[in-house]
């Protein structure tokens, strides 16, 4: 994997690759805020399938605070959500004002990340200091939790293990210095055989070996040796239950409300264990048919191979097709209307 670290307190790893079309007259940014754990290294085979396909995209994603290893957890700061959201807010801030020309923005965002995004591209484009430097072209949220996610399968299965003061978060830090202590090449071996690869990702001339999912094991493997970064993913979840509530403000904002012209797509699983069908038909219902050409919800409608929430670990480039194809719809729409 390629990383480069951004020098921020503390230092930002991101993956960045450079358009490759270089030639554009277009400044096309494509962001990616991942969820809950916040290591970006989950998402490059997706990013890469996109570029691909959108060869202009510069890719720009980045990990959240708090994943980077560390030696111990005894004075670890653990970052909240909101915290995260400044984060992100001050990073793509940054990389406006060094911009020689004026930026495109996509964006999207995976889970948790979509409420976070949500947020972050609001600040954003209320920040004077911005006003005119950059434009926001397309924001899609993945499977997002932007809304009561406590009340979703896992949220109320999570919330009751903290009410009932089970040690959650020491059980699975112990697990992460455990795992230290089993040879890399066994972790790898057990992963690799737990993930089977669907046949949409093998490639043509592969060994036909988990094409598509060396990212996600490197990235697991990193996640699961690490008790620092295990402890910052579980305490953000707890904050999480608190912060992502009923409100609406910032949905009505998105959907209703917001006076800039970018397109939204919101991609719902057919059975989401961190977004309950009520609070998805909740959404769907209440902002699907406000302006149905600039914002698009839709529910996967494959039966046979249907899109996880997980999608990362062994669906990369289905999902990349989907969202391909959903980037090229808002462009073509924003043809017509120009």
């Amino acid at each position: 994997m390629s990383y480069e670290y951004l020098d921020t307190v503390p230092k930002t790893r991101v993956y960045h690759s450079p358009s490759k079309q270089p030639s554009s007259a277009a400044n096309d940014i494509l962001i990616m805020i991942p969820g809950n754990p916040g290591l970006v290294g989950y998402y490059i085979t997706f990013l890469d399938y996109i570029q691909r396909a959108i060869p202009q995209f510069e890719i720009f994603g980045m990990d959240y605070l708090g994943f980077g290893k560390s030696e111990s957890t005894k004075q670890q700061h653990i970052y909240t959500v909101e915290e995260q959201i400044n984060h992100k807010y001050q990073v793509i801030k940054n990389k406006i004002e060094q911009q020689s020309i004026k930026p495109n923005l996509y964006f999207l965002a995976h889970s948790l990340g979509g409420f976070i995004t949500q947020r972050t591209v609001k600040r954003l484009l209320e920040d004077d200091d911005l006003s005119g430097k950059f434009e926001v072209k397309f924001v899609g949220l993945i499977t997002p939790t932007t809304n009561d996610i406590a009340g979703s399968e896992s949220g109320t299965k999570f919330t009751k293990l903290i009410n009932a003061r089970i040690p959650v978060v020491g059980l699975a830090m112990t697990f992460g210095t455990m795992c230290s202590y089993i040879p890399e090449s066994a972790q790898r071996y057990i992963l690799t055989r737990h993930w089977a690869p669907p046949k949409e990702v093998i490639e043509e001339g592969s060994n036909h070996e988990n094409v598509g999912l060396q990212h996600s094991l490197e990235t697991t493997l990193e996640l699961i040796n690490s008790p620092s970064a295990i402890n910052q993913a579980l305490n953000m979840a707890k904050d999480e239950m608190k912060v992502i509530t009923n409100s609406d403000d910032v949905n009505d904002w998105m959907y209703v409300n917001n006076r800039f012209a970018f397109k939204n797509w919101c991609f719902f699983a057919q059975q989401d264990h961190w977004v309950s069908n009520k609070t998805r038909n909740y959404l769907i219902s209440k902002y699907g048919n406000v302006d149905p050409r600039r914002n698009k919800f839709e529910i996967c409608e494959n039966v046979e191979n249907p899109i996880k929430h997980a999608f990362v670990l062994n669906q990369s480039k289905e999902f990349a097709d989907i969202t391909i194809n959903r980037i090229k719809q808002a462009e073509k729409c924003w043809e017509e209307l120009s």
